[in-house]
């Protein structure tokens, strides 16, 4: 095993986030590559040509995506963590079963969007687009568990409560379910840090989340966000086509929209996590008690004590430690958890940037609940 050595945690918070951009930048590049040249074309005319069905060559250039994934993967997932003298986040099984699950995620969902969409239409697929995204919004929980392979264990007995129990210390749960079916998920893990006090706290706090309305506001700017991009990528790729070439195109164009959605977010998903802050009252917010837990939670979940005005304001939807406990820091117009909403609907619609943010970068454990505050 790595040894650890002085600043690792830092030369691991920047080397993920280097990674991050390495991962990201690689698909925008691979997007504009694909469709300015006619390679993609004439693999997937090779593969009509050799007898493939129309749905079997699709699947199989979509199969390159997680070749493409893999080193990536390792990369977040494996060797930094390890040179950092931390323990892996993956291993070849897990992450092998992982990937299948996920896979049977996003090829569904693509495979269905295409053949509505040359069956019955744009406006048709568009539809179904928002059926999928409603049924992840009310599954999230349990998709989460199923791919993360997260193991459920009991607690109190609270209707609105799951509790999961992740080795990744970073998955911090999060709220899934529309309005009136909302499910507070927490990692139980988060026990030995927060004790008990601090999880009464925290479920008490996304509780809040969903009573201010900024749970839902995140959500609504999230679905606006996938599947206006979903119509706008359609008629840039000429989707639906006679064949799986536009629904190709339609996926390399949605990587630009939902790149977008990562620089532009973040800004509401940070304001939201500070006015849910300032929402508690004031002498609880204030407390030395609430403080040390905000401080556990930026750990917790990768965060950093300070970062640079610009670096944060790009690459991070949860803000750091020192702007969530200053009082100067203003938070109108806040979206809680806006930005990783949008990365877990977007594999919904085909999204190819999911799981290559740095937040969640070769650990399968956060590709369908990313880190929130």
């Amino acid at each position: 095993p790595s040894r650890v050595f002085p600043g690792a945690k830092d030369a691991y918070l920047r080397g993920r986030l280097y990674l991050g951009m390495l991962a990201v930048g690689s698909w925008v590049m691979c997007s504009v590559f694909l469709l300015t040249t006619s390679w993609l074309e004439s693999c997937h005319q090779w593969l009509i040509q050799s007898g493939a069905p129309e749905i079997t060559a699709l699947s199989l250039i979509l199969c390159g995506f997680y070749l493409l994934q893999a080193p990536l993967d390792w990369l977040g997932g494996y060797w930094l963590p390890r040179r950092c003298g931390m323990s892996a986040y993956i291993s070849l099984h897990g992450y092998g079963v992982a990937v299948l699950k996920h896979a049977i995620l996003l090829m569904g969902s693509i495979t269905t969007l295409h053949l509505v969409g040359r069956h019955a239409g744009l406006p048709a697929a568009w539809g179904v687009l928002i059926f999928l995204l409603a049924l992840g919004v009310q599954s999230q929980h349990v998709l989460a568990r199923w791919l993360g392979n997260l193991e459920s264990t009991t607690g109190p007995k609270e209707t609105d409560l799951f509790l999961y129990m992740a080795t990744d210390p970073a998955f911090s749960g999060g709220i899934s379910g529309w309005p009136g079916r909302e499910r507070i998920i927490v990692n139980q893990a988060w026990q030995g840090v927060l004790k008990s006090d601090g999880m009464v706290w925290l479920k008490e706090r996304r509780r809040r989340a969903v009573r201010s309305g900024l749970r839902m506001t995140g959500l609504l700017w999230a679905i606006a966000w996938i599947s206006l991009s979903f119509v706008f990528a359609a008629l840039l790729a000429g989707f639906p086509g006679d064949d799986g070439m536009a629904t190709l195109r339609l996926l390399l164009y949605g990587v630009f929209f939902h790149f977008g959605g990562l620089l532009l977010l973040p800004t509401l998903s940070r304001r939201g996590s500070i006015a849910l802050d300032r929402s508690a009252p004031s002498i609880d917010n204030q407390s030395p008690r609430t403080r040390g837990w905000i401080a556990s939670m930026t750990l917790l979940t990768d965060g950093e004590e300070q970062r640079s005005p610009w670096i944060e304001r790009i690459f991070h939807p949860l803000p750091s430690m020192t702007n969530r406990l200053s009082p100067q820091v203003g938070s109108d117009w806040g979206a809680w958890n806006a930005t990783r909403y949008m990365l877990f609907l977007s594999t919904l619609a085909g999204g190819l940037l999911s799981r290559s943010v740095h937040c969640n970068l070769g650990r399968p454990e956060l590709w369908i609940m990313p880190p929130v505050d």
